[in-house]
């Protein structure tokens, strides 16, 4: 149990600490299933908005909204459950590596180690619009490669040059004997691409099965195809169905994998269904958090706290702590103010163990001096009044 995140926005996330070595929107690195992630938007991420190495951590209700790279990239034999999530993708902007919506690796060498990655994504809408621009650096909508053995099912995938690529003699071989990819609704513009196999190429036995024989839809027109109401307003998004939609219906969870019972069965395909109530993506959502319009210190709904209490004045006489110098080299002074009677002053390593605790009289203000004895690191200075 790694915790929770439930109604969390991560915004402009994202550093390259060296080439091909950047940092993600949400990464999630053998996290476990007692964690729960639900309703989290990972907007303008550097690299990928959501990657998970190994772990078994469920979630529900992710938004990767305009990302550099891939959307949703699983490795390393994570084989967690995944239900209701969306991309929504700046057509015009991708990365130097090629951007996918899913990328799946068992690891990266391809091998047969264990455990395999054997995620479920269920009820998942990628919006990328990538095939009406002139962006050569955007590629598939579901990329399974590298011996993963990946599920995706009910879902839809639009707007990516290519619509699902199985790479890999090992991954292609997953899909001759399990499948993994069904009851889905893709679109691109080209018929050739709509399942397409690499290394090797024009493996017709995937082809066929993936495009004829594993009850996927596939439509050429972006708008048409499935029909949904604004899948590529990068302000004001919206991914339910219009009457008439194809993903109205359709959903199917008699699948193996979705015998279980966190998982949500609905009829409708893609991550929500026609009622306005099933648009989840509103109220807690941001979708223009670079227009300067966002008020972060207001109430973001009608509830009893007033936006007062999120905006407090700040006096001089506030409790407040400073360190000098800082960075420390042994000897240190921690200014204090705001606190009367005893405070208690302790000094904790990154795992929370004490290497330093006193306790001082302060009446208002006091600047104590601290010794510590230490391995070079990062500490931090608790100053409490009990």
């Amino acid at each position: 149990n790694s915790g929770e995140l439930n109604y969390v926005r991560i915004e402009f996330p994202g550093v390259a600490l060296s080439p091909n070595n950047e940092i993600n929107g949400l990464t999630m690195g053998g996290v476990g299933s007692g964690t729960s992630i639900d309703y989290v938007q990972v907007s303008y991420a550097n690299d990928d908005s959501f990657e998970w190495f190994g772990g078994t951590v469920n979630a529900k209700h992710l938004i990767a909204y305009r990302g550099i790279d891939d959307d949703f990239d699983t490795d390393f034999g994570f084989s967690g459950k995944v239900q209701f999530g969306i991309s929504l993708r700046d057509p015009a902007v991708a990365d130097v590596s090629g951007s996918n919506g899913f990328e799946s690796d068992n690891d990266a060498t391809g091998s047969s180690n264990l455990p395999q990655t054997r995620a479920i994504f269920s009820n998942m809408s990628l919006s990328a619009g990538a095939d009406t621009t002139a962006n050569s650096l955007y590629r598939q909508g579901v990329l399974i490669r590298r011996n993963s053995h990946l599920y995706l099912y009910n879902s839809i995938i639009i707007g990516f040059p290519q619509g699902i690529n199985i790479d890999g003699s090992g991954t292609q071989t997953n899909v001759t004997n399990d499948t993994m990819v069904q009851n889905n609704l893709v679109t691109c513009k080209y018929a050739p691409k709509y399942v397409v196999t690499t290394s090797p190429s024009a493996n017709a036995t995937v082809i066929s099965l993936l495009q004829t024989n594993a009850a996927n839809s596939f439509y050429a027109d972006n708008l048409t195809g499935p029909n949904l109401k604004k899948p590529f307003s990068l302000t004001k998004p919206d991914f339910r169905p219009l009457t008439g939609s194809p993903a109205l219906s359709g959903g199917n969870f008699s699948y193996a994998g979705l015998n279980d019972p966190f998982f949500t069965n609905t009829n409708f395909r893609g991550a929500m269904g026609k009622k306005a109530s099933d648009n989840w993506a509103t109220v807690w959502t941001n979708f223009t958090p670079t227009a300067g319009t966002s008020d972060y210190g207001a109430a973001p709904c009608d509830c009893s706290l007033s936006a007062a209490k999120f905006s407090p004045t700040v006096s001089d006489d506030a409790v407040d702590v400073k360190i000098s110098p800082n960075p420390v080299r042994g000897q240190f002074y921690a200014d204090i103010k705001g606190f009367n009677g005893t405070v208690n002053i302790k000094v904790t390593n990154m795992n929370g163990t004490a290497v330093y605790s006193a306790k001082q009289n302060v009446a208002g203000k006091a600047n104590i001096k601290i010794n510590l004895n230490v391995n070079e690191g990062i500490y931090f200075v608790n100053v409490t009044d009990g």
